[in-house]
């Protein structure tokens, strides 16, 4: 997993307020994906990963799943490759 960049260019945020099917989706996949990126930063795995609101994301990912909506799988690297190619994910 690559995210050494010396400058953030991409903005990786869930949505704020999702509110359709495809905002849940978004929003579950934008947070599982930041709570690894943060993770593999807190061991050291990577350096220069974008600022995560840990707590935002795990409120975002709770309420999903009591609406039964969970992350899609491959979002970790999804969110990695834009985030990598300097993308707005």
């Amino acid at each position: 997993m690559k995210a050494n960049r010396a400058k953030v260019t991409a903005t990786i945020a869930p949505p704020a307020n999702p509110k359709t099917p495809e905002e849940w989706q978004t929003a579950v996949d934008a947070a599982d994906a930041l709570l690894h990126i943060h993770s593999a930063e807190a061991y050291g795995l990577i350096t220069g990963a974008p600022t995560v609101n840990v707590e935002r994301c795990k409120q975002l990912l709770e309420a999903a799943r009591r609406r039964g909506v969970t992350p899609s799988a491959g979002n970790v690297e999804r969110y990695v490759a834009a985030y990598n190619e300097g993308s707005n994910v």
